[in-house]
């Protein structure tokens, strides 16, 4: 067999990445359309239909401590991850004894700060459940009463999930405060327009000149 793949050809796991990152996207673009003077949204204002491609995989979670959240509403796949009803659940009932503490310092930046949560994530192969890889994001909320302490998440995975309650390890995380993030959309938004975008200045009225020399 030849070394260079047909062109023709998309890898599996390559369309579901893009895929997962597509899904990802639109969950944080819709959450960032609803933020307000740097304040997060409402949990009153996340309207599933607005994110209906991803519902299969988004969940809402509610602060139980500073560094420990509830699963309140949850899409089937976080169930089929869980092995049972999702709902009701902490979240770090997806992960491994040793992901929670840096599972429960993010939960303590999402609420606190706020901050944009983002990890990869990986649960190892065993009898009846192949390697799987995901991606997590959670985005805070604010309740009716206007503290934050709820989330939007959503989580992604790559591969089968198996038989039995699969569990994360964190290969990676990031927090981002969420002033940070509508620091820099603020640059964007006011950088100067380049040279050849700007309005051009008002030219004076001509004035005939005549010359009899």
């Amino acid at each position: 067999m030849a070394d260079d793949q047909d062109p023709r050809i998309v890898s599996f796991v390559n369309r579901a990445e893009f895929d997962n990152d597509r899904i990802l996207t639109e969950v944080e673009t819709y959450w960032r359309s609803l933020c307000d003077d740097g304040e997060p949204p409402l949990r009153s204002q996340i309207h599933p239909k607005k994110i209906e491609n991803a519902l299969e995989y988004a969940f809402i979670v509610e602060m139980i401590t500073s560094e420990l959240a509830r699963i309140r509403v949850a899409g089937c796949h976080l169930s089929e991850l869980a092995g049972t009803g999702a709902s009701g659940l902490p979240l770090s009932c997806l992960f491994t004894m040793e992901a929670r503490t840096e599972l429960a310092g993010a939960t303590r930046q999402l609420f606190s700060r706020p901050s944009v949560v983002r990890m990869d994530l990986h649960s190892r192969s065993s009898l009846g459940r192949p390697a799987l890889a995901g991606q997590l994001l959670m985005l805070p909320l604010r309740s009716d009463m206007g503290d934050v302490t709820r989330g939007l998440g959503c989580l992604m995975t790559t591969g089968k999930v198996g038989k039995h309650q699969r569990r994360f390890t964190i290969e990676r995380s990031t927090c981002t405060p969420l002033s940070k993030l509508l620091e820099t959309r603020k640059k964007i938004t006011t950088r100067p327009l380049p040279d050849y975008l700007q309005p051009k200045p008002a030219m004076d009225h001509l004035r005939l000149v005549v010359s009899n020399d």
